[in-house]
């Protein structure tokens, strides 16, 4: 019995570049034979493998990631049956004999009666790929949705301030900020050992940071929470922040609460 045809590194690549990646698994030559000539003549498809056992079929699978498998039904792993979706890779159509149970390929996209019928593999292919191209669509689809989320996201919040600077200005990452203070209709922000004065409410630039990244700890207090070292209880029920230069910021009654919370997370996540 001929074994499973061999595919070197070069022609695989030359394969994959070429369309719609397709491996197959059967144990019968003549039906691998034939689903691969269908797919060579098909265009826009490429035949990157077939295999007779599971196993072998399993590393094709993890090499070349096609978007198709044409499978012996009863030659797949249950486990990798139970996966199949009508949403993820690979698009599956199972192969079954006439004495197969109806039922066998149940799941799968579509199925392949054996001995195959020419007309029919190859109207399935047309609307297998149909099918590929809808799922890619729906992947690209959410794809964008979360990047414009991100995209969005990240345009609310501000990634610098501008601030005075002998006559001029300059910008300041929020990297470099360690607290941000109110002083009436200013706020004082506290980066590299200097303070730099801006005309603001504290409530208005709050709204502007990222609250992954700053935290309100007072009704006068803005902290960096990556430049927050620990939470210090003093006499009574006061507490402090101690940030990474030493300096000591006041946490307020009601913010504590939430603030600690925020911190927990803050380490586990670094942990």
């Amino acid at each position: 019995m001929m074994g499973p045809q061999r595919v070197t590194p070069s022609e695989a690549s030359t394969r994959t570049s070429k369309g719609i990646r397709v491996v197959v698994l059967d144990q019968d030559p003549e039906v691998r034979a034939q689903v691969r000539a269908a797919i060579t003549d098909e265009h826009g498809f490429a035949w990157v493998g077939e295999s007779q056992r599971w196993t072998e079929c399993e590393a094709l699978l993890d090499r070349f990631v096609p978007e198709l498998l044409i499978a012996a039904v009863n030659q797949v792993s249950p486990q990798f049956r139970t996966n199949w979706s009508s949403s993820v890779f690979p698009v599956v159509v199972a192969l079954r004999g006439e004495d197969d149970r109806l039922g066998t390929g149940d799941g799968a996209y579509d199925t392949l009666l054996v001995p195959l019928e020419q007309e029919r593999l190859c109207g399935l292919l047309a609307r297998v790929r149909f099918e590929i191209y809808r799922r890619k669509a729906d992947d690209l689809s959410v794809l964008l949705q979360r990047y414009m989320a991100y995209s969005t996201k990240c345009d609310r919040y501000l990634s610098s301030f501008i601030v005075d600077n002998e006559g001029g200005t300059q910008e300041v990452a929020v990297e470099q900020v360690l607290c941000i203070a109110a002083d009436g209709n200013y706020v004082r922000v506290h980066a590299n050992n200097v303070e730099h004065e801006i005309r603001e409410t504290l409530t208005g630039i709050s709204s502007r940071l990222d609250p992954a990244r700053f935290a309100r700890v007072h009704r006068s207090f803005i902290v960096n929470l990556s430049h927050v070292l620990d939470v210090v209880g003093k006499e009574g029920t006061s507490a402090f922040v101690r940030l990474s230069n030493g300096m000591e910021v006041p946490v307020g009654p009601n913010y504590r609460e939430e603030f600690a919370n925020l911190v927990s997370n803050r380490d586990r996540l670094t942990a």
